[in-house]
């Protein structure tokens, strides 16, 4: 019976593990790439550079291969990015100089655009038809909680004892083996009994429109400017508050770890309780506790209280996300998945963008503690804003 329930659902089995892969692949670097690029320039702001040209080309790539998945084979694209994951890491590890590292960045687009993308929408196309597909979603995102954190951990260790290229070769691994996966069992398997709708492609802005005239969308679309800003937030502000507390980077750490684990834990629960309840219920609840937690570690004057605050913005983000996928999952058609995901993708660029240069402002007037109190507000408003949208628009269709 179990052997027959896991080839029942190989397909999705199979996807999952490319999504860890791809996971374990960025986490591995997240210890020690601004580190690697510090021993190739000692100019601080070729540092920066080399991050924010990487950030334009995911924003560009985002929108030209969206465009793409509506006349090209979803698989096809995915296919392109893991092939392009294995070469990233090699221009990285081979670099000379920073500029090299920099034309890395292109191909690291590609294959986070392309792969990550499509692998996200080939995986919400097979479970579109499934009664549970929140929980089977919960189950993903805690299997990516824990491979980012132990490979993360790992990126680390390794970079000690075996140098700082050493993770480097472990993410060119890491994209073989999704690589091989995804050919064995779903590129050869898949492609070839592929549906492929013939859509008139419309313009940029026409599709745009097209996308957000789904009320639910536009909420989920309108709420992700708000939740995105919090991951561009945590890594900036989070470790100043923490080591002001503390005086040791390892707190930081263990802050972050203790969030992922928290991640893993609840996912599944949170996943079938959404399967039971919409997604507007699912928001609620995500909003409320952002903003508590963000208030409890505004007001924290001691680690223990800060983490508790942390711990409850992850839980936060667990009914956020899987909130999120169901309605993309429910609203999105199979022609449009890989289409309106890249836009999401290019917003999610932006918006990180421009929270990252709005906090280097604020932290400018602010101390860190106050920007974490704006953050509570903005997020608790925003909230609010885009309920009340979303109820108006409801309206509007209804009565069309």
């Amino acid at each position: 019976m179990r052997l027959e329930k896991i080839k029942e659902n190989k397909e999705i089995i199979v996807l999952i593990a490319i999504s860890c892969l791809g996971v374990i692949a960025g986490s591995l670097l997240a210890p020690i790439e601004a580190i690697y690029i510090s021993s190739l320039t000692e100019n601080k702001v070729l540092l920066g550079l080399t991050f924010s040209v990487g950030t334009i080309f995911v924003f560009l790539f985002s929108i030209f291969i969206g465009r793409k998945s509506v006349t090209m084979s979803k698989k096809k694209l995915a296919l392109i990015g893991l092939v392009a994951g294995i070469f990233y890491p090699l221009i990285y590890a081979s670099s000379l100089n920073v500029f090299q590292y920099m034309f890395g960045r292109v191909a690291w687009a590609i294959a986070g655009v392309s792969s990550g993308v499509m692998i996200d929408s080939l995986f919400q196309d097979l479970i579109a038809k499934r009664k549970n597909i929140a929980e089977i979603t919960g189950w993903r995102f805690s299997l990516q909680s824990i491979c980012g954190t132990l490979a993360a951990l790992a990126g680390g260790a390794v970079a000690d004892v075996y140098g700082l290229k050493m993770p480097y070769y472990l993410v060119i691994f890491s994209y073989l083996l999704a690589l091989s996966l995804f050919v064995i069992f779903i590129y050869r398997k898949v492609e070839n009994n592929e549906k492929i709708v013939k859509l008139k492609k419309l313009g940029l802005r026409a599709s745009v429109q097209n996308m957000l005239s789904s009320p639910l969308l536009f909420l989920r679309v309108f709420l992700e400017g708000i939740t995105q800003s919090h991951w561009v937030m945590e890594p900036i502000i989070f470790p100043l508050i923490i080591y002001s507390m503390t005086g040791k980077n390892f707190y930081t750490g263990l802050v972050f770890a203790l969030m992922g684990v928290i991640a893993a834990i609840v996912f599944p629960a949170v996943g079938k309780y959404m399967d039971k309840n919409s997604s507007i219920k699912g928001y609620k609840i995500a909003f409320i506790l952002y903003t508590i937690a963000l208030l409890i570690c505004f007001f924290s004057e001691d680690l223990v209280v800060f983490t508790i605050g942390a711990l409850m913005l992850s839980l936060g983000k667990a009914f956020n996300g899987l909130s999120a996928t169901k309605i993309e999952i429910r609203k999105i058609k199979d022609e449009n998945r890989g289409e309106y995901l890249s836009y999401i993708k290019s917003y999610d660029t932006a918006t990180a963008a421009v929270t990252a240069l709005v906090i280097g402002l604020l932290l400018k007037f602010f101390s860190p503690q106050y920007v974490l109190l704006i953050f509570a507000l903005v997020t608790a408003v925003g909230g609010l804003v885009g309920f009340r949208l979303f109820a108006l628009r409801k309206q509007q269709n209804e009565a069309n």
